[in-house]
């Protein structure tokens, strides 16, 4: 499932090759993929002859804006979701839901595999964030370390739920609950409340940490830190500290990856 990294990658893209060019035209392949209150020609009519003039991003939310105001196009990716840019003669990406063809000659191809992420509009970003119960970004200055450990204190779920729940911290998944635990040395199942504050401010700074090298190794297509559990994910492989056989667990009807050496 795309987290905040890879979201964020989706959002520079989006920035970088965009904005500012209006919308000449839409086509949606699927319709399955609008908000139940959208249809395609909607879409068109609310995007037409209009340029995107800033791209945001909370949690796991891409909101592409078109003028000053606080409505924007939400695009959410769900298990299998991206978004490419394309030319007008290059081949759509495969299961290409919906394409924004643009006037520099561009196209926005928004993809979803598993038909499972959603384009809508909200005509109030924070308002949307409110109603969908996200809590702070994770990176984005919202959460201060204190904030954070005192929702950590005050949590009695596990660490990896606590991290993982998204009314509490917008933006991470699975795979980045599993890196920071890992990174911070704390077990995925370990009760929340159990933590010292010097544990919590050092899985703050773990969040940090991997977040942001994660961001920068996707947008410049470079591999993951080989200190990292991430590309040792896979079945029998061992640790990239102790060389001690990883483990698995289900945390919160989640598969969960860690060292049961490195991690207490």
């Amino acid at each position: 499932m795309p987290e905040l990294p890879d979201v964020e990658a989706f959002r520079q893209t989006v920035e970088n090759a965009a904005l500012r060019s209006p919308v000449q035209h839409t086509t949606v392949q699927d319709n399955r993929i609008l908000d139940d209150s959208l249809n395609p020609s909607g879409l068109g009519r609310r995007l037409k002859s209009k340029p995107f003039t800033a791209a945001h991003r909370h949690g796991k939310v891409l909101f592409l804006r078109q003028g000053r105001g606080r409505g924007a196009l939400v695009l959410r990716f769900g298990m299998t979701g991206s978004v490419q840019v394309c030319s007008n003669d290059e081949e759509l990406p495969d299961h290409t839901r919906a394409e924004l063809c643009l006037s520099n000659g561009s196209r926005l191809a928004v993809i979803s595999q598993r038909r499972l992420g959603s384009i809508g509009f909200t005509d109030d970003e924070p308002q949307f964030i409110e109603q969908e119960n996200l809590g702070p970004d994770a990176l984005n200055g919202g959460l201060s370390k204190r904030d954070f450990i005192n929702m950590l204190s005050q949590s009695r779920a596990t660490v990896k739920a606590t991290l993982m729940d998204q009314s509490r911290i917008a933006g991470i998944g699975n795979i980045y609950a599993d890196e920071i635990l890992f990174q911070a040395g704390i077990r995925p199942d370990r009760k929340t409340h159990t933590l010292s504050k010097k544990e919590s401010a050092n899985v703050y700074r773990k969040m940090h940490h991997v977040l942001n090298t994660a961001i920068d190794r996707i947008t410049t297509n470079k591999d993951f830190p080989g200190s990292w559990l991430l590309p040792q994910r896979g079945r029998d492989n061992s640790c990239p500290r102790c060389d001690r056989k990883i483990k698995s667990m289900n945390v919160s009807g989640r598969t969960t990856r860690y060292c049961p050496c490195c991690q207490t």
